[in-house]
């Protein structure tokens, strides 16, 4: 993850995995990117779906790959703002 991204994770409420833990966490459980081709990281708990992946960033059982594709939900996320505002 990059640097700039140092208060985004010690505000996170979830527990951030080492890169190259994906094994760990099984396949059902594991939390998909926007574009379903990356995992982002894996539940502690029973997926629940409610605004996956968004809303896992606030859930306390969601466990981040520290190498996940998370720049991509923030791409998308800056996007749906930008379109909202235009509106």
């Amino acid at each position: 993850m990059d640097p700039h991204f140092v208060l985004v994770i010690n505000a996170f409420r979830g527990s951030v995995l080492d890169a190259g833990t994906e094994k760990s966490i099984p396949e059902d459980k594991l939390i998909l990117n926007a574009e379903l081709n990356d995992s982002l990281g894996g539940c502690g708990d029973e997926l629940c779906g409610v605004l996956a992946p968004d809303g896992c960033y606030i859930c306390p059982r969601f466990k981040a790959f520290v190498d996940g594709p998370h720049d991509q939900v923030l791409a998308k996320m800056e996007k749906a703002r930008e379109r909202k505002v235009l509106m």
